[in-house]
């Protein structure tokens, strides 16, 4: 939830605002929850944006599945991007970096930190977009 407010505050700083939000409910299979979803929105209109900005990595793959079968070309028609820069998944994905070792020690050191009776507290860690072959 945390991304999709700051991509919507983003958005707002920037005086934008999406066209729409396409809801994904959770799922343990998010790539095949997110094709499911964007199939279904694409039977019942044609292709209402030209970009497409996913919570997930796993989410995009999804959607780009969708596309494909739907034959809509990305990023031709739309361009999509991923958040995380998974390894297995992102090769070819435009996508939001977070540096996960770095989000690892700062998690233990908050766990550490909770278990020591200190308040609890937010730590905001920088994040690099990184551009492929879908945008």
């Amino acid at each position: 939830m945390f991304r999709v407010n700051g991509f919507r505050q983003a958005l707002d700083e920037a005086g934008l605002r999406p066209a729409r939000e396409i809801a994904v409910p959770f799922s343990y299979n998010p790539t095949l929850n997110a094709y499911r979803q964007m199939r279904r929105l694409l039977q019942e209109e044609a292709l209402p944006f030209d970009a497409l900005a996913c919570e997930t990595d796993e989410h995009a793959l999804g959607s780009i599945a969708a596309f494909e079968d739907e034959g809509i070309q990305v990023p031709e028609q739309v361009a999509v991007t991923g958040f995380d820069d998974l390894p297995l998944l992102a090769e070819n994905l435009t996508t939001v970096r977070q540096d996960i070792p770095q989000l690892a020690v700062e998690a233990v050191r908050l766990l550490g930190d909770a278990i020591a009776g200190t308040e609890p507290y937010q730590i905001l860690m920088p994040v690099e977009l990184v551009l492929r072959r879908t945008t």
